[in-house]
């Protein structure tokens, strides 16, 4: 449980990414690329209780050390202990 933070699964949830009307970000965890993971991938990686944080990054702002390439759809980073 983080303070103040709340986390929703919205089934089917993409995100407008600059080269393409929708597009699904990339997904990192722990600084590994998994490429396009969906939520339930990441559950099945991670006990909830190991997560530390979460950065989410929009299209076009994302940092070159999280950003596959020219994706275009922006990046969600998790980090565990």
């Amino acid at each position: 449980m983080l303070p103040a933070s709340s986390v929703a699964y919205l089934p089917g949830a993409h995100h407008d990414g600059v080269f393409a009307d929708r597009c699904t970000p990339a997904v990192y965890l722990n600084g590994f690329h998994l490429g396009a993971a969906s939520l339930t991938d990441i559950d099945l990686l991670m006990e909830p209780e190991a997560l530390l944080g979460v950065e989410v990054y929009a299209a076009g702002l994302v940092p070159p050390q999280v950003e596959p390439g020219m994706s275009g759809c922006g990046s969600r980073v998790f980090w565990t202990q």
